[in-house]
């Protein structure tokens, strides 16, 4: 239980009276982020939270202080001197409370071996893929001193991370690398999503050639969805694609633009009345493709845990992971 103490007008004195519950964490946490940044714009972006929302928590926290914590005006926000002394006390506690919070990865690095699998957003089943944590839960029984874990990634991020080792394996379109190795667990053919208003949406199907007059959209770290067109627009001798970066919510807005994607995953996603998905086609008329792959690095050592974790991955996409331990001497010029 707290106090809440409010100035009683004319007398000079303050009324102290009982103030049910304790600051929360998260609101304590809101308002360390708040006082750096002294913009609750800034700090509701840096949250992942509305500004509205933050706005609110801190109000919540004043009402529960009796205290105001912060100046507000135009120019933005300042510490209170009451703000300022809160502020040190805030930081301890919220630090003390991530110490706490991390005790289950800290447990983890010290004691427990993890095997990670990096995999994009489209490969989860609440994004239209196949894949869920679940699917991990044999394993764990089968092995409870190793942790296995999903890491959603970009595919940019997932080969960097291969790279550095902060990952065993990853999903996603077949990477480059003379250090990766490649296990392929599917090829998923290709469309494009095409806006109803575009006269090209009448076909059966599309070429790059066909859209090289508009813009090709891309989400910026799709790296190798970027590079594959490229390569096959150098093949078809097209002139250079024109690859837009765009947000999701900004996908096919005008008839002028275009987007590639998996067929299977589209039709799971794409519920727009205003696009059309058409097979996306190579100069012979056949439809194009990408492979998707598990990799890892040549240098990983694919012991006991690891090999089921790949057969178990394979086997959900139907595949058998005949694949021979790696050893730990691979000539890395290979």
């Amino acid at each position: 239980m707290m106090s809440a103490r409010h100035y009683l007008e004319g007398t000079g004195l303050y009324h102290e009276e009982a103030h049910m519950g304790n600051p929360e964490i998260y609101q304590l946490r809101y308002f360390v982020e708040t006082a750096k940044h002294e913009r609750m714009s800034t700090a509701s972006n840096e949250l992942g939270i509305s500004e509205q929302a933050l706005s609110k928590a801190i109000k919540n926290l004043e009402s529960q202080l009796g205290e105001e914590l912060f100046v507000r005006s135009s120019k933005g926000l300042s510490l209170t001197e009451f703000g300022r002394f809160f502020l040190t006390r805030a930081r301890i506690a919220v630090e003390a409370m991530q110490f706490v919070e991390d005790s289950p990865s800290d447990y983890t690095k010290k004691y427990r071996k993890t095997i990670s699998l990096g995999l994009p957003a489209s490969c989860l089943a609440d994004h239209g893929g196949s894949l869920n944590p679940a699917n991990l839960s044999a394993l764990q029984k089968q092995y409870p001193d190793i942790r296995f874990v999903f890491v959603e990634a970009t595919p940019a991020v997932i080969g960097q991370r291969l790279k550095e080792g902060t990952l065993q394996f990853g999903i996603c379109a077949d990477l480059d690398g003379r250090l990766l190795e490649n296990f392929v667990l599917g090829e998923y053919l290709l469309v494009s999503l095409v806006h109803t208003d575009n006269p090209l949406s009448q076909k059966d199907s599309i070429t790059l050639k066909d859209v090289t007059g508009g813009m090709i959209a891309v989400f910026s770290d799709n790296t190798v969805m970027t590079r594959f067109l490229k390569m096959h627009a150098v093949k078809a001798s097209i002139s250079p694609v024109q690859l837009s970066p765009v947000d999701p919510g900004e996908l096919i807005m005008n008839k002028d633009t275009f987007m590639f994607m998996p067929q299977q995953h589209a039709y799971r996603v794409v519920k727009a009345p205003h696009v059309k998905i058409l097979p996306l086609v190579d100069e012979q008329g056949a439809q194009m493709k990408v492979s998707l792959c598990l990799s890892w690095m040549n240098t990983l050592v694919l012991g006991e845990p690891e090999l089921a974790l790949a057969k178990h991955i394979a086997c959900l996409y139907g595949k058998t992971f005949d694949r021979q331990p790696a050893s730990p001497q691979t000539d890395l010029g290979h």
